[in-house]
């Protein structure tokens, strides 16, 4: 599969996902644990790409392969979730976040150089 998205693009694509895991299970009504999990989910997102070394987060404390490593356990871990909890209405969606994040970890090119961190000097 072609790596389309390069750091930057992949970290409006992690945002996104904070506001869909965020803001979805209540949009959609999915009620109890399915809301308090998708809080839970965005908050543990949005920390580490606020952490990871990519132009749009804040600390850069995670290499962006790094980020890859556990952007790849965390699509796994959601969707296997979703599996388990199929019975609940929140289990579909959780199924479905997964495989979206999924298809974010496939697409991103996590061996690019980003122009950031100690030694390197802004293009700009």
């Amino acid at each position: 599969m072609k790596k389309i998205l390069n750091p930057t693009s992949h970290g409006v694509f992690d945002y996104l996902m904070v506001c869909v895991l965020a803001l979805a299970p209540t949009a959609l009504n999915l009620g109890h644990p399915a809301t308090e999990i998708g809080f839970a989910l965005a908050a543990v997102y949005l920390v580490f790409s606020l952490m990871t070394a990519y132009p749009l987060s804040v600390a850069k404390k995670l290499s962006f392969a790094y980020h890859g490593v556990l952007d790849f356990y965390l699509s796994i871990g959601i969707a296997l979730f979703g599996v388990v909890g199929i019975r609940n209405p929140g289990g579909l969606f959780f199924v479905c976040a997964g495989a979206i994040m999924f298809l974010g970890f496939v697409t991103t090119d996590y061996s690019e150089p980003l122009p950031i961190g100690p030694g390197t000097r802004n293009p700009a």
